[in-house]
């Protein structure tokens, strides 16, 4: 979760989660992923909070083992493409100077009350970062952070639906 995102760098755990998520993969740039997810009817997505960090995704069964290499590479196997880290760090500052300054006082209240109470401890900022962190992050920072950060020993899976034991171990062995 944010509580990992260092000092002036305020963000890093966002940005990271969604450069995995839709930055593209080793073998599929960003809009490659969309369309390899689409005809599927597949989801992939993501949620930075305080503590943690969820990544989920949802398909039919019966596409379930392309989607499970998609997924594997995704997570194992990032792009880090230049363009899309601009893109959507440019999307995040974006989030934090005008969806959450201008256009949503209850979560703006919810940030500035952590400031105020975390003074000093890493839940003091908001979870899409500060203004300067966001500026200050490259994209060596980011795949720094996945490599200390999105590791097995931190990895917890949970499966829903027609799960079964293969289905349960091949998901192990893959991530």
């Amino acid at each position: 979760g944010s509580v990992d995102d260092p000092n002036g760098k305020e963000g890093l755990t966002a940005l990271t989660t969604r450069l995995l998520l839709e930055g593209g993969t080793k073998s599929l740039d960003s809009a490659q992923l969309l369309e390899a997810l689409y005809p599927m009817a597949a989801e992939l997505s993501g949620d930075t909070d305080k503590e943690f960090t969820v990544i989920a995704g949802r398909v039919h069964r019966d596409r379930l083992p392309r989607f499970l290499e998609i997924v594997t590479e995704t997570l194992l196997e990032p792009r880090f493409d230049a363009n899309e880290f601009e893109r959507l760090r440019a999307d995040q500052l974006n989030a934090l100077r005008t969806r959450l300054r201008q256009e949503n006082d209850e979560e703006l209240s919810k940030a500035a009350l952590d400031a105020l109470l975390f003074d000093g401890h890493p839940y003091r900022h908001a979870v899409v970062g500060t203004e300067a962190g966001l500026l200050a992050i490259t994209l060596a920072d980011v795949r720094a952070h996945w490599q200390q950060t999105i590791t097995q020993d931190r990895l917890i899976i949970g499966l829903a639906g027609g799960v079964d034991d293969a289905l349960a171990s091949q998901v192990k062995t893959s991530l």
